[in-house]
């Protein structure tokens, strides 16, 4: 029986290496497709986070582009009102006109040039330097923005094309008044 059983626990000692020595190939298995998966989530994910940084870059990029166009037009209308107001003998404001045109345009230029970036150090720079400078301009510029957009909108027309100024003068005025005064008196009757 002594054989018997030595060679019982022969064959149940040798099968529980080949378990162990099975089980430890199968870990390191996991364990080697698991780091696999692992590197390739994080080689994804930074080449999603490039494609999405450099999305973005290209957008504000765009809309950097945009605003220094849309900067360069108002700098284009004022010139032309600084040359109105020389022509109609209004040289001081003229001039002044035509200096505001000149700095807006070199504003224009350095927001083209410069990387975004770059803009944002140098906006922060200057609220820091001078606060009630940079608060003032922006203040400034919003409202100088928002009246340029209301006269734009109020020149299209909802297809984009440009309506017909209508000069109000007193004759137009007065036939308006005549109409009004038509339709209202056949109205009571």
């Amino acid at each position: 029986m002594d054989v018997q059983n030595t060679d019982s626990f022969d064959r149940h000692s040798s099968a529980d290496i080949s378990d162990h020595s099975s089980r430890d190939r199968m870990n390191e298995r996991v364990s080697e497709s698991a780091s696999r998966v692992k590197d390739e989530v994080k080689r994804q994910a930074e080449t999603l986070k490039q494609d999405a940084k450099d999305r973005s870059k290209a957008f504000i990029e765009d809309k950097k582009n945009i605003a220094a166009a849309e900067l360069t037009d108002v700098a284009g209308a004022l010139r032309a009102s600084a040359d109105s107001l020389r022509e109609n003998e209004h040289d001081q404001a003229g001039h002044y006109v035509k200096l505001a045109a000149d700095g807006l345009a070199h504003f224009a230029d350095v927001i083209r040039q410069r990387d975004v970036g770059r803009l944002v150090r140098d906006t922060e720079q200057l609220a820091r330097r001078q606060p009630a400078v940079f608060v003032g301009g922006t203040i400034a510029a919003g409202f100088l923005l928002s009246r340029f957009l209301k006269a734009s909108a109020r020149r299209e027309e909802p297809d984009g094309a440009q309506a017909p100024r209508r000069r109000r003068d007193s004759a137009s005025s007065t036939a308006d008044s005549e109409a009004y005064a038509n339709r209202t008196s056949k109205t009571e009757r």
